[in-house]
């Protein structure tokens, strides 16, 4: 959804001649959908340098995974260059080096890419938006393909469901229900499972601003109900807005947050934004039609051909293919059985909300509602950094159902001091903005906004700046990132793991549940940054403190008694033995948590795999 066409930019880099050649069909058969964890991609946070080579790394083994055919493990791997990429603040970034190779990569991987795609029977899950795309228009322009309409037509004079949105049972319309029915099935089935997170809500919103309630299953076909869905046309969130159109319906996009991400504030935005549509075209084809490819498109295109028909326009393909595909996914979503598909739909995604003034880590805030991190930010999406944005009072943070009275407790302990991780830094004769930025892995927006700087050439030697840090970076921990276990003394060399590399691995996932680099790794083995690696190889890492000793590692505790002392505090306790405080709170039955007393006995359940 942009005024500017999303998929146009793939194609243009695509060519008309790499377009994603059209597998066999496999037979129709019944499929069940299965209860799936929602998409979550928590990536570790690193400087653009960093994570832009990281990308680079999965790239290049994605392209020998092509070489080899492995399609299966090349497409994983473009998928987390490409999360990599989404999650990179490139507009705030300054250097002109950094945007080339960002470019760069972008085209290798929009060449890369349906190599492996075209090679797959059918779409993998969290396949995009221009993927589908590419993949029906192929379809279409296939004259020797022939879709066996039979049951699609028994099927739709069987449907007894009323719709809000009309659909036009055409040729169009059923071959793109055939799309879904074979090649894009495994997708088609993720998105029906996933919609009963979001459909209620988002209904919901869409009744309050009276628009048609069939319109949710745009969200379906632009982003799967996605909220971290992302764009070659650098359109994010559910509804797939663009930063220019995100901006025009009031979602913020920055360093720390992208609105366009929020279920619900991107639900209101996509509802005032249709209803402008519907009532500029007063047609739901042609708002729709509209809302892939911009309105001045369509305008253009019924002054050229005098008809307001859509089926009449001469419109971008994609355009064209986009109104059928959205009419077949509603047509199945409303009644999937008819299709052949059953489903076991996500339950809706349940939170409260809580008001944090101040720049608050996201662990802070998992510890003090006895949640994970990765549960705090599957419900907060639009999150981009590791805390809540610093300047926006009273900002309004999800958190688990039931946990609010948990939480407000125990975040009334927390010295203000522990609640983010902050560097002060003297500036120095010479330095600039952006040299302070890339030594401790933040961006120059990151830091103006922290220290409310208007100018980047405004910073005098000898002032102070307060430098927001990752928790899991290096510099937040107190030391430098090294690239050999040497650097970091006898304590590294004491956290030495001999990890067995699974089915599945790769160096980034390996790297990323260790808290180290792709570069460290191929260090610390002698492996080249493309090289392969196979179930049961062996690999020496030397984890950064904090982290497990081996990802995916049972648990395992031990319990010690501690001594108050005089000057603890509950959450001082919590972080010295590395425990969350609604556990320490719960061990203990402490029923007044703010009076501790010195000399009181506490049990301490500690996990014995740090």
């Amino acid at each position: 959804m942009t005024k500017f066409p999303k998929c146009l930019l793939l194609f243009f880099l695509l060519g008309p001649g790499l377009l994603v050649a059209c597998s066999p069909n496999p037979p129709l058969q019944k499929v069940a959908v299965v209860h799936q964890k929602p998409p979550v991609v928590v990536l570790e946070e690193l400087p653009a340098d960093r994570a832009l080579a990281q990308a680079e790394s999965l790239c290049a083994i994605g392209t020998r995974a092509n070489e080899e055919e492995e399609w299966s493990l090349a497409n994983s791997l473009f998928n987390e260059a490409l999360d990599i990429l989404a999650n990179m603040d490139l507009e705030a970034e300054e250097s002109e080096e950094l945007k080339g190779r960002f470019d760069l990569l972008l085209l290798t991987l929009s060449v890369e890419y349906p190599k492996a795609l075209q090679n797959m029977e059918e779409l993998p899950g969290g396949s995009s938006l221009a993927m589908l795309l590419l993949r029906l228009g192929a379809l279409l322009a296939d004259t020797s393909h022939v879709v066996p309409e039979t049951t699609i037509v028994q099927a739709a004079e069987a449907d007894t469901v009323t719709y809000d949105v009309p659909i036009h049972w055409n040729t169009q319309v059923k071959q793109s229900i055939h799309f879904f029915q074979t090649q894009s099935r495994h997708v088609f089935s993720q998105w029906l499972s996933r919609s009963g997170r979001y459909v209620p809500m988002m209904r919901r919103i869409l009744r309050e601003h009276d628009l048609p309630e069939d319109l949710v299953y745009l969200a379906m076909i632009e982003s799967g109900f996605n909220p971290l869905a992302y764009s070659w046309a650098h359109a994010a969130g559910p509804w797939q807005f663009i930063s220019s159109t995100g901006r025009l319906y009031n979602l913020k996009a920055d360093w720390w947050v992208d609105e366009r991400r929020d279920p619900e504030k991107s639900t209101r935005a996509a509802a005032r934004y249709l209803k402008n549509l519907y009532e500029e075209f007063a047609s739901w084809p042609l708002a729709l039609a509209a809302y892939n490819c911009g309105e001045q498109r369509v305008r253009s295109a019924i002054k050229k051909a005098g008809t307001n028909d859509f089926w009449e326009l001469n419109l971008p393909r994609q355009t064209r293919n986009y109104v059928p595909l959205f009419m077949a996914a509603l047509a199945i979503a409303k009644s999937p059985e008819l299709y052949d598909f059953s489903v076991e739909y996500e339950q809706p995604i349940e939170y409260e909300e809580v008001r944090i003034d101040e720049c608050t880590d996201l662990k802070v805030v998992a510890q003090c509602c006895g949640a994970s991190y990765d549960e705090i930010k599957v419900l907060n999406p639009e999150l981009r950094r590791w805390c809540t944005p610093p300047n926006y009072p009273a900002y309004r943070l999800k958190i688990p159902k039931g946990t609010q009275t948990t939480f407000l407790k125990n975040y009334a302990l927390v010295p203000a001091s522990e609640k983010i991780t902050w560097q002060r830094h003297k500036i120095q004769r010479g330095e600039t903005l952006s040299g302070i930025a890339r030594h401790y892995g933040t961006s120059v927006s990151a830091i103006k906004e922290a220290n409310s700087l208007r100018s980047s050439n405004r910073i005098i030697a000898g002032d102070h700046l307060l430098i927001p840090l990752s928790p899991v970076s290096g510099l937040a921990q107190g030391r430098a990132i090294s690239s050999s276990p040497a650097q970091d003394g006898a304590e590294a060399a004491d956290r030495k793991v001999l990890y067995t590399v699974r089915r599945g691995d790769n160096l980034y996932r390996i790297a990323r549940d260790f808290g180290v680099t792709v570069a460290q790794l191929c260090g610390w083995n002698n492996l080249r940054s493309g090289q392969y690696i196979y179930p049961g190889n062996k690999l020496t890492v030397y984890p950064h403190a904090g982290f497990g000793a081996s990802p995916g590692s049972s648990e395992s505790y031990t319990e010690l008694i501690y001594t108050v002392k005089q000057g603890d505090t509950l959450w001082d306790i919590a972080n010295d033995f590395g425990v969350s405080l609604s556990s320490l709170i719960r061990e203990n039955n402490l029923k007044d948590p703010s009076r501790l007393q010195p000399g009181k006995k506490l049990k301490v359940k500690m996990s014995t795999n740090l």
